[in-house]
């Protein structure tokens, strides 16, 4: 009966159950992940990191430690080991945590960012993921756990993040 009315009146429309995943279906390139909750920012590019050629994980602030080894964690889970590190060879592939300087967390438009707020940089050659605090650090890699593929590659792309209601 209160679809009825609200019908009748005009209140709400129908939604499919999978509208609100339609836009980033339209823009997502074939074979790269769905990401729920979908973020703010997503820009796909062409190409994969291949995890299979990376066995460093560079942490050069001690604070975030916890989350590099929770990330350590997660690739051991999908049959791969990376070794933490305060740095990397030359032109070795790695993944990268990095904490934004206080006085640098401001997005384009200079407001200050959330302490959420993340954002994950891929590209053939490495993985940055960089935020102000640990929460940030972690949050991005819940997505980053969403974009390994099957085949051990995460796909070229630039996804920022921040909390919807602040």
């Amino acid at each position: 009966i209160a679809a009825l009315l609200f019908a009748a009146t005009g209140l709400c429309a129908p939604v499919q159950a999978d509208s609100i995943a339609t836009a980033d279906r339209e823009h997502r390139p074939a074979g790269t992940p769905a990401l729920i909750p979908l973020p703010s920012s997503v820009q796909w590019h062409p190409g994969f990191f291949t995890l299979a050629k990376c066995s460093t994980l560079v942490v050069k602030d001690e604070s975030l430690l916890a989350e590099a080894r929770h990330l350590q964690q997660v690739l051991a889970e999908r049959g791969h080991v990376v070794e933490i590190r305060p740095r990397a060879g030359k032109s070795e592939p790695v993944i990268e945590l990095h904490r934004i300087p206080d006085q640098a967390s401001q997005n384009s438009g200079g407001t200050n960012v959330p302490a959420e707020y993340y954002r994950i940089q891929v590209t053939e050659y490495s993985i940055k993921l960089s935020a102000q605090t640990a929460h940030g650090i972690f949050n991005g890699i819940q997505t980053l756990s969403q974009l390994l593929t099957g085949d051990r590659r995460v796909p070229a792309c630039d996804i920022s993040d921040q909390p919807a209601f602040a």
